[in-house]
This record gives C-alpha cells, structure tokens and sequence, in this order.
C-alpha cells in the first residue's frame, strides 16, 4: 500500500508540475500577444523571439515540413502561401493582413469564439465601454488611429468647425490620452480663459468681456473680432480702424456717433474751402463719406456740378471764401471768354450770353450750336469758310453767299448742290466740279454729253463711232455708271452688222468666214442677244460641204475618209440635221439584207487607204480545192475575189 501511495503521489506531483508549465506557457503566450499589440512585430509567417516562447501546436498537424523548413525550428518554408479568403471565407485587410498567423491560431481555442466577441475579442477596449462596443465606428483595419472623429462630432453639441477641427482630441478631453472622453464643457472660456486673461487690447476684464466669447470671436481664428456695431455700422475706413482711436482711454460706453464728435478738429483745420469761416455746417456726411474725407460730394443742388466744375476748385467760383448767394449764369462767370471768342467772333455777332445753348460743361470746344430752325445768315459765322473754299472757288465763281443752297446744318461736307438742269448720277456724282466747270465757270455750261466727251467719242474704235456715223446722243448706249460697257440697242438691227462686226467677221477660223467666202449678213446665223452658238440655216445646202467642214473630213478616221479616197461631196452620206450616223449608199453590192446584213466595212476591205478593194475568200469557209469542184462545170472559173464578184453581183450563191 505504502507503495502504491507513493506511486500516487509521484503521479499526481507530475500532474502538477505539468499544469503548471502550461499555465506558465500559456501566461507568457497571453503576455506576448499583450506586448505585442505595442512592440516589435516579426514576419506574418513566422514568430518574433521578443514575444517570448511559441505557444504549443498540439493541435496543428503533425507532419511539421508542411509550414517549416529543415534545420530550424523558427524558420518557415520561403514557398509557403495561404490564401485566407479563398481558403477559410474570412478576408484578411488592412492591418490584419500583415499580423503573424499565430497571433489568432493558437492553443487557446477556436479562432471562432475570438471572432464572435467581435473586435474585444482580441483587442482590449481602453475607453471601458464608454463609447459602445462598436470600434469600428471610430477605428478601422488599416491603422489603430481614430478616423472621421471631426464628421462624428458634428452629431455632438459641439461640431468641430475652424480652428477646432485642427486641435488635439486631449486639448478638450483630458483623459483623451488613456480613452477617456467624458463630456466636456462647451463654453468658450472654459477652454480660453488663459486668452480671456491676456486680452487687454481693449481689456475685456475691465470691461466686464468674461463670456459670450462668440458675439466678437469666430472660430475661425481668434485675432479680429468682430463686434458688430450695431449702434454705429462701421462702414468705409471706420471698418479698418483700431477701436482705441474712437475710444480712447478705454470707453466704450457713450462713444459719440456724429461725425463732429470725432472730426471737429478736421472740420477746423479744412481751408479748401475753409470751413468754419463759410459757416459749413457740421453734419460732415452731407459731403463726405466714411469711405475718404476726400473727395468731397457737396450738394450743388442750385447749380449741379457736372463736367470740368467737379474737378474745379471752388475758389475758382467762390473768390474770396464768398459760398452764398453767387449767380448762376455762366456769362457770370465766362464773360471774358465770349468776349474773346472770335471763331465765331460771339460779340461782334450778337450771339446770346446764355452759354449752355451751345457749349457744355464737359468742354468749353467742341461746342454745338443748335441750328434748328436756322435757314439764312449762315455766312454770319462762315464767312471764312466761304472765303477759303477752293474746291470750287466759292468767291471767284462768284457763288451765292446763302450756305444753305447746298449745305445743311449737319454736316459742312458734302455738299449737295441742286443740278436740276443736269442731274449728277453715277461717276459724275464723284467728279471734281473742275471736270466739267474748266476755267472756274459755273455758269452756262452745256448738258449734252457730246460737249464733254466728244474727244471719247471720236477715239472710239471698237466699234469706230465716227466712220460708222453713230448718233453723238451718248446715253442711247452708255450709263453715267460706267463708260464701258456699252448697252446697244439692237431691237429691230437687221442689216448692216458688218459696220461694228468686220473684224469679227475677219477673225472666225471656225469656219473661216472671209476665206470660205461666208455672206456678211450676220443676221442669217447670228442673233443680237449672243454672238455664239451661231444658227446656220442649212435648208437647201445640197453642195459644197467641205467648205465648212473640210476639218471634219479630214479628222474622220472611222473610216479614214482621206486615206480611203472618200469623195469630199459630204451630202453623198451625211444630211444636214446630224453629222453622225451617216448612211453610204452601196449601191453596187447589197450590204442591208441577207448575210452581208450589218457587217463592218472592214470586213470586206481590209485596206483602210483603198476601199475600192474587197474580199471574198476571206469571210467564206471553203477551201480553193473544194470551190474548184463545186465550179468544175463553171466556163473559165477562177478562184478569187473579183471572179467571185462578177457571177455573183448581189452576194447570192444560187446567181
């Protein structure tokens, strides 16, 4: 018994020991994967030394080369892949692709039961549940730092928006750093009282400034408030300026809000014009705005500034620092320029002093007299314009002096000059008046074209108008338009075309005309409406073809009429209506019916340059010995074409 008891307690001392070194194993494991979450991490296949001893693979198949090479126990196969997605469905992203296998497949139990726990299943929650179970609301795979966090505020009662969106989470949340995000306080000085404190420009302590930071204060940025002025807008360069210079010594209750209160001494010190000794009043925005002190927009109400006055100084009208009661008129002013004007001379031609008629106040030139209504006395003010006119010589031709006969009041040029007794039309509208008034005479010069143009008249020889007698009333032919070209009336011409048509006539070589001895009565082919296509009558031509058409002959190669010997009697085949499909009368031998029916000319004549040869033996399939058997009966038969012929003259072999 003693014995047994012994070998009991053996057993169970080693059962011990065993549990022991596997409770050990299993806390340095646990420490390992807590130490690793932050230490080094080694290759994802295998297993980093700084984790500690490799937890037991009792449950990993035995054949250990199927993941490890020979010669260590730490080293993995090179060629060693595992598709995770394919392989178990769970695909591994992120982070979670690069984690060593061993960190989920261990002896501590199924990955199964890890993985439903959810994310805690493997990583410890720091906040301790204060921010849900969900970590990947605020986590993802890819790094263990926090994402959209500033898009998840916005739900909050503080959304980060400005410069809050840029700060750290622990700026705000204290325990952020051990994940710890506890309500905080949203109220500005809370989180600024340090900013609260340094303000002293203005002192917002001073002033009782210790809340309500956002009625100044952007988030944005924490320099240039902006309080609003509700009171007072600040507009122009008052929006610009430090708040010290309207409140100085650091009052900003009851602050002044006229202009005199702040601008007295600028309202002293203006000479231009001097202000307080013209009794301006101190309502300074009646002329100046908050956007400069200058310019300045005082009411003219009486006499409204336009033009050159705003840019004058008001000395120039208030001489002396006199503002009240000036005149109004311009002659008040401008007295001496009217007197000194002389284009026109204003004085001498008792043109009224109300200025504005005619000038502006823009400037004093160009000026605009308003000539409505004004039909006489213009040579009042353009007697020099008369005088200087050289295109005519107004003076020396003794023209009259009333302007308004051929100009208008809108324009000096051009003239219209009334040529009742001979319109000006066409290029005459252009034409110097020296063209047709020579010498500077105006004044009975003839309106017959003939009178001016009798030298063209007589230099025209296409046609010649003088040898041909042409009448010298130019516009039966000619416009005032152009000279060229001439519009002849040729209704009712029915004779006589040679007179302008000769060289025409000399010219045709298609046909020749003067050699082929051609009429010169135009008219008999030429109509007056073109000269081309000409219409030649051939009714009754029954000769004498080849007078006009010897080209034709000639070029004819189908059959080649010269070569062949044709006859040049061209109405023998040919009729006048068409010059193709002529018809050859073959008289001599039947070529329009029978065998011979529709057959070439080459056919029968082989030579081209002699059509009075022919042949028979050459179209009909027999041979000399066979037709010589056929002929034994026949009285001097001989085989050849001309013998063929003369028994048989109409091509028929029972002849």
């Amino acid at each position: 018994m003693d014995g047994h008891d012994s070998k009991n307690e053996r057993s169970t001392a080693r059962a011990r020991a065993l549990l022991l070194a596997l409770s050990i194993a299993l806390l340095v494991f646990a420490c390992a994967v807590s130490g690793s979450l932050r230490g080094p991490q080694g290759p994802q296949q295998e297993w980093s030394a700084d984790h500690g001893p490799v937890v037991p693979h009792d449950s990993f198949p035995r054949d250990c080369s199927l993941c490890h090479a020979g010669g260590s126990w730490h080293a993995i196969k090179k060629d060693f892949r595992f598709d995770h997605a394919k392989e178990t469905g769970v695909p591994l992203e992120g982070a979670h692709a690069r984690a060593e296998c061993l960190r989920c497949h261990n002896d501590r139990g199924p990955v199964a039961v890890f993985a439903a726990q959810g994310c805690s299943g493997c990583h410890e929650d720091v906040h301790r549940g204060r921010l849900g179970l969900s970590c990947t609301d605020c986590h993802g795979e890819t790094t263990w730092k926090p994402e959209g966090e500033v898009a998840r505020h916005a739900k909050t009662r503080f959304p980060l928006v400005g410069s809050h969106s840029a700060v750290t989470c622990e700026r705000c949340h204290a325990g952020a750093t051990q994940g710890n995000f506890d309500r905080t306080s949203t109220l500005c000085q809370d989180c600024h009282a340090a900013d609260l404190a340094r303000a002293t420009s203005p002192d917002h302590a001073a002033q009782g400034w210790v809340d309500g930071c956002q009625r100044c204060h952007a988030s944005t940025t924490w320099g240039e408030g902006g309080f609003t002025h509700s009171a007072y807008p600040l507009t122009g360069a008052h929006a610009s300026a430090a708040c010290e210079q309207c409140h100085a010594g650091g009052i900003y209750q009851g602050a002044p809000t006229n202009c005199a209160g702040c601008h007295t001494t600028d309202y002293d010190a203006t000479l231009q014009p001097p202000h307080a000794a013209a009794g301006f009043s101190t309502a300074c925005e009646t002329c100046h705005t908050t956007s400069g002190w200058t310019p300045s927009s005082f009411d003219h109400s009486g006499f409204p500034l336009t033009g050159a006055h705003v840019r004058a100084d008001c000395s120039a009208c208030h001489a002396g620092g006199v503002y009240g009661g000036l005149p109004q008129s311009c002659v008040a002013c401008h007295q001496s320029e009217y007197d000194g004007t002389t284009q026109p001379d204003h004085a001498a031609a008792n043109l009224p002093t109300t200025c504005e008629q005619c000038h502006t106040t823009v400037a004093w030139t160009r000026a605009t007299f308003d000539h409505a209504g004004v039909t006489r006395n213009c040579v009042q003010c353009h007697t020099a314009d008369y005088n200087a006119t050289s295109t005519p010589n107004h003076a020396a031709a003794g023209f009259p002096t009333t302007c308004q006969t051929c100009h208008t009041t809108t324009h000096w040029t051009p003239s219209t000059f009334d040529h009742a007794t001979f319109p000006l039309t066409g290029a005459h509208v252009q034409a110097a008046c020296s063209s047709c008034h020579a010498g500077g005479v105006y004044r009975g010069t003839p309106s017959a074209c003939s009178a001016c143009h009798l030298s063209d008249y007589q230099q025209t020889t296409t046609p010649n108008h003088a040898s041909s007698g042409y009448p010298t009333t130019c516009e039966q032919c000619h416009n005032t338009v152009a000279w060229q070209r001439a519009n002849f009336d040729h209704a009712g011409v029915a004779r006589g075309c040679q007179q302008c048509h000769e060289a025409d006539y000399l010219a045709t070589t298609s046909p020749p005309h003067a050699a082929t001895g051609y009429p010169r009565q135009c008219q008999q082919c030429h109509g007056t409406t073109g000269w081309t296509p000409a219409n030649f009558n051939h009714a009754g031509v029954t000769r004498s073809c080849a007078t006009c058409h010897l080209q034709d002959y000639d070029g004819t190669n189908s059959p080649n009429h010269a070569a062949a010997g044709f006859p040049t009697t061209c109405q023998t085949c040919h009729d006048t209506d068409t010059w193709d499909g002529a018809t050859f009368n073959h008289s001599d031998f039947p070529i329009n019916s029978g065998d011979h029916d529709n057959l070439t000319c080459a056919q029968c004549h082989p030579n081209p340059r002699n059509y009075g040869q022919f042949t028979c033996v050459s179209c009909h399939a027999h041979s000399q010995s066979e037709m010589a058997g056929e002929h034994d009966d026949v009285t001097g038969y001989s085989w050849n074409s001309n013998a063929c012929y003369s028994c048989h003259p109409n091509g028929d072999a029972d002849d």
